[in-house]
């Protein structure tokens, strides 16, 4: 061990230690002073310069015994053998960031988008459901439609496109029309349908009930509901006490569109009939129909 050669206090002192631990005096007026007790010189530690030797799977495959500097490198990590005669880990080795490499190849295009089917419940909507249709016989019409809308994107050639002569018709009997001009258009998406309708009339003799406007096969309505409804526009048709405006609704299970009247003060609903029609008249609507094929 060392030996200290001198050791001055001023004041009587209350404890002193020379060997073991570092020497404290405690003196009056509550000074300490503390006295390190020199040990042995220790030994040399790593090499200042490190020789990298090559690469290494695992630090059990370390060449024993190594000389002092000799470097390894095993996962990132550098492993120096020291003055001790053993391998230590002395960290990891990291150069400075490096340029950017090139660009890669384009990736394959992606599948096209999933459009989902639209969900109905006769209970009310759900949390998981996209849409709720009010009409009870939507459930059905909207998931078909909803797949031959998916295929009309993706392929064009789906969509159905048609044209067609419309007729006035009544309910209990037909008139006798001399039309001056008859336009009928639709296209169909499944059970959707976007019909485009206009008739005009020179005169209209004979008949009687309701006014009914033909449509094709094609056209054949999924179900009566104001839902199905399409705004009308009119030419010299006498509208019944109280209507305002009419909407053309197609009738359940045939190709024929009937006139219903609306108005703020009208008890209930109102239809347009034959009788209401004068001469030199039109009748036109265009909207969308939920079809039954």
């Amino acid at each position: 061990m060392s030996r200290i050669t001198q050791v001055v206090v001023t004041g009587p002192a209350t404890r002193v230690e020379v060997d073991g631990t570092p020497l404290q005096t405690i003196v009056d007026g509550g000074q300490q002073i503390n006295l390190v007790n020199v040990g042995p010189p220790g030994p040399p530690g790593a090499a200042a310069t490190v020789h990298l030797l090559g690469t290494l799977d695992d630090p059990s495959e370390l060449p024993t015994p190594g000389s002092v500097g000799d470097g390894w490198l095993i996962d990132g990590d550098v492993w120096v053998w020291t003055a001790e005669g053993e391998w230590i880990n002395a960290g990891r080795i990291q150069g400075p960031v490096g340029p950017q490499g090139p660009e890669g190849p384009k990736g394959d295009t992606g599948p096209p988008p999933k459009i989902n089917d639209f969900t109905t419940r006769p209970g009310g909507p759900q949390p998981t459901d996209e849409i709720w249709l009010a009409s009870a016989g939507a459930a059905a019409d909207f998931k078909s439609t909803i797949a031959a809308l998916k295929d009309a994107i993706f392929n064009p050639d789906a969509i159905q496109v048609g044209t067609f002569s419309p007729t006035l018709r009544g309910s209990a009997g037909d008139p006798t029309v001399v039309y001056q001009h008859q336009t009928g258009r639709y296209w169909k998406l499944g059970r959707l349908a976007f019909v485009e309708v206009r008739v005009d009339w020179a005169t209209v003799t004979g008949g009687s009930g309701i006014v009914r406007v033909e449509l094709p096969t094609a056209l054949t309505c999924a179900y009566n509901s104001f839902s199905n409804v399409m705004p009308a526009q009119t030419l010299r048709v006498v509208y019944p006490s109280g209507v305002t405006s009419i909407v053309a609704r197609p009738r359940e299970g045939e190709q024929r569109v009937e006139f219903i009247g609306q108005g703020s003060n009208l008890p209930g609903a109102s239809t347009i009939g034959l009788t209401h029609l004068n001469d030199a008249g039109r009748l036109s609507f265009a909207g969308v129909m939920i079809t039954d094929n």
